[in-house]
Formats: C-alpha cells, structure tokens, sequence
C-alpha cells in the first residue's frame, strides 16, 4: 500500500512538472496558445516581484482578444471581474480628458495652473512664486518641480495624517486640503526642467478639469471617454 502510495505521489508530481509553468498560475479564462507569450511574460514579472495576483487583457483592432487572471500562491485567487485599484491607469484617462477640453477651446495645455486652482497656502506659510508658472503640460509631462515620493520622503496624495495635523482638518482628506498643504512647500526644481514622477501633478491636473465646467468625477469621466471612443462595455470571454 506504501508502494503504491508513493508511485501515486511521483505520479502527481511528475504531472505537475510536465505542465508548463505559465498555465499553473492561469486562474481565470480562455486558453489562446498563439499569446502565449503573454502568459509568460506576466508569469515572470509576478515571480520575480512576489506578485500574488494579477489580471491582464489585450486588444487588436478594438478587440478583445486575450482576458486572463493569474495566481501566484494567492490565498483568494483573483478571476476575470476581480475589482483591483485603477491606480495609474487614470493619468492616461485625465490626459486625454485635457486634451479634449483644448479641443474644445476650454483650455490650453500651456495655462499656467494658477488660472484654475487657488494657490493660497496655509496659514503659517509662504507661497513658492515658481508655482504660478507651472502649466498644465507641465503636469501632465511630470515636469512641475514637485519632486518625486523619494525626493520628498511621501508621497503628497498619501500623505493624509500630516495633512491633518498642520492644517487641522478632518477625515477624509479632500483634494483642496492636499492643494494647500502643498502650496506652503517649495518646489525641488525649476518647473519644466526636471523629469519627477508625480501623483501630485496628476491629481492638479483632474481639479484643472474640474475647474474647466467639465463634470470629472471619476464614473463620468469614464463614461464620457466611452462615448468619445465608441466603446461598448462587453463580458469578458
């Protein structure tokens, strides 16, 4: 009965060896062996950053031609409507939003932000004069002189409890509690010249569209960028 419990146990593992290492970690949807590639591709970036679980969709000629969910040892595998954080995916949403509001005249793309966005700083603090000619490109191309979260030591759009404390506001923090916190901190370069990856800028880049008479809130903006694009919302396969 050992005997045939071991074999039973090699069996199982010689099996699990033989299957390719990408479809192991497939938790969710159609096999397509021609983009396989892409199995693969996701499977090495979630083991060499200890990713437990991921999605991943592709599209050609408007399209959907690939929708998996992957996991890595995960104790609650992700599928294909597992709801994960947009994060950045919203920054090309906001960019392509101000650049059809300077289609439509209601804006250029080289206003400096203080036409839309109130720069007074906090009580207690002096405004950073090089803040006035920072221009909405300059948010969107993460050249506002706002410094990088590890030139700063935070990141200023998670940065809520010392938000509260010096402004001495409430929970949550708001978008304007953030702004002038901000405008009583000096830039770390001269706007324009200096490559940051910014949070920061983005999110004064979404309140320029808010202050265009553009209605940004996040399902509308969506929705808009929809109807712009000719999407139509479908089931994965």
């Amino acid at each position: 009965m050992r005997f045939i419990r071991k074999i039973y146990c090699l069996t199982i593992a010689i099996l699990l060896l033989a299957t390719p290492l990408a479809a192991q970690i497939v938790s969710d949807g159609v096999d397509v062996p021609e983009l396989e590639v892409f199995d693969q591709a996701i499977l090495n970036y979630m083991q060499d950053h200890d990713i437990p679980d991921g999605q991943l969709a592709v599209t050609w000629q408007g399209r959907l031609v690939l929708a998996r969910a992957y996991n890595n040892h995960s104790e609650n595998p992700a599928d294909n409507r597992t709801r994960f954080r947009i994060a950045s995916n919203s920054k090309p949403l906001t960019s392509t939003l101000l650049h059809r509001l300077q289609q439509d005249g209601k804006l250029s793309l080289d206003d400096t932000i203080d036409q839309y966005l109130d720069l007074t700083p906090h009580g207690g603090s002096t405004v950073d004069e090089r803040l006035k000619v920072v221009t909405v490109r300059n948010l969107l191309q993460h050249l506002g002189g706002f410094g990088a979260p590890q030139d700063l030591g935070f990141d200023p759009v998670f940065n809520d409890a010392n938000v509260v404390n010096t402004l001495g506001v409430n929970y949550p923090v708001q978008k304007l509690d953030i702004l002038r916190y901000m405008n009583g901190r000096s830039l770390t370069h001269e706007p324009g010249t200096v490559f940051a990856y910014s949070n920061y800028g983005y999110m004064l880049a979404g309140s320029d569209s808010d202050y265009s008479g553009e209605n940004s809130s996040f399902p509308d903006v969506v929705q808009f960028l929809k109807k712009l694009a000719g999407y139509i919302d479908s089931p994965c396969p």
